[in-house]
């Protein structure tokens, strides 16, 4: 998160210590990041709030490739977590939200994600829903879509503890 245009990323992370929000926000002096949020990882979607747009890229070494895929551990409570694409497709590729979520089971409430496009929350939803385009975030303005794009963070909200398999 190098760009200037950046003033603050932040995460969520309900068993955090000694936050469950850890923050980093940039320094006017140093032009730094500063703050408890000291990496990044797989794991966990990040609130980037920039004062212009900006585009951001992500080197992965080539050796990321030979670990084992990803899961995430997901609370009784709400979760911010990533859409994690084993396929590693392009970013905002369309995923089914009912397939995304499949291995939550019953214990999958409803999940969110923020568009700044029409600037409102959009509710995901695990059944299909008619009328909006493929790939696009509630192209029906019901401000309801039954996708999740890769590249995006969804507030998710758990009935029981469940581990997400992508």
């Amino acid at each position: 998160f190098s760009d200037a245009g950046i003033d603050m990323v932040m995460t969520y992370d309900p068993l955090g210590v000694p936050s469950a929000f850890p923050d980093a926000t940039r320094n006017p002096t140093s032009g730094l990041l500063e703050g408890n949020l000291t990496a990044i990882d797989a794991e966990h979607a990040y609130w980037v709030q920039a004062s212009a747009f900006v585009t951001l890229s992500v080197d992965i070494p080539p050796a990321a490739f030979a670990l084992v895929p990803a899961t995430v551990e997901l609370s009784k409570r709400w979760n911010l977590i990533p859409v994690i694409d084993v396929a590693t497709s392009a970013a905002d590729t369309a995923k089914p939200a009912s397939a995304f979520f499949a291995s939550l089971g019953d214990d999958f409430a409803t999940a969110l994600t923020w568009s700044t496009e029409a600037n409102a929350w959009i509710k995901i939803q695990t059944t299909a829903e008619a009328g909006d385009a493929a790939g696009s975030l509630d192209s029906d303005s019901d401000k309801v879509d039954d996708e999740v794009l890769v590249g995006r963070g969804y507030w998710v909200f758990m009935t029981a503890t469940a581990t997400l398999v992508p």
